[in-house]
């Protein structure tokens, strides 16, 4: 099975490290919490939406992330199962080296290089069996170019009133699959 998996906010924690680091460069003018973050419009949450978008770059917010939560182990185990595991990210044109932070992080990590990622700002033009996803709009996008596709939403305090009849909406990789009946 060919399960795509996006980055930010599925195997990468980036929105902590964003956040401190443009508080940081807001200097104490904004304090933009992740508890703050209400819908998937970050920008309109900040009192400096050119500033947010510009601390990706600035700060190397990409390459600095940790992984969420039982994503690493999430992915070597349904590799080990034989499913193929396929990243598909958007990088933001405001950050230029966002394509190598992202590669880097992937081969840090030892999820894979470039062979297993595709930077798309439209994720629906990917092909796969299951889209892991925690932008509503993108799966969303993708379950109707996809018929027989599923989904998983990895849910945020962002992105918490979406439903859709082939979306499973959960905290993890591995338990929203399971939802889905793909593992155990």
């Amino acid at each position: 099975m060919r399960i795509l998996v996006d980055m930010d906010g599925v195997v990468a924690d980036s929105l902590p490290t964003w956040l401190q680091e443009y508080n940081l460069l807001a200097d104490g003018s904004d304090h933009l919490k992740v508890s703050d973050i209400k819908s998937y419009v970050f920008e309109k949450f900040a009192r400096f939406p050119k500033l947010l978008y510009a601390t990706l770059e600035i700060a190397q917010v990409f390459k600095r992330s940790l992984p969420m939560p039982g994503a690493l182990e999430a992915v070597h185990f349904l590799r080990s199962q034989g499913h193929e595991i396929h990243f598909v990210t958007y990088n933001h044109a405001a950050v230029p080296s966002g394509f190598n932070q992202k590669l880097d992080w992937l081969q840090h990590y030892g999820l894979g290089g470039p062979d297993d990622v595709t930077f798309q700002r439209d994720k629906s033009h990917t092909d796969g069996d299951i889209l892991v996803e925690d932008n509503p709009d993108n799966v969303a996008a993708w379950l109707s170019r996809h018929p027989e596709g599923r989904a998983v939403l990895i849910l945020h305090g962002y992105n918490k009133n979406f439903e859709h009849p082939r979306c499973i909406n959960a905290a993890t990789i591995l338990d929203g699959l399971r939802q889905l009946g793909v593992v155990r």
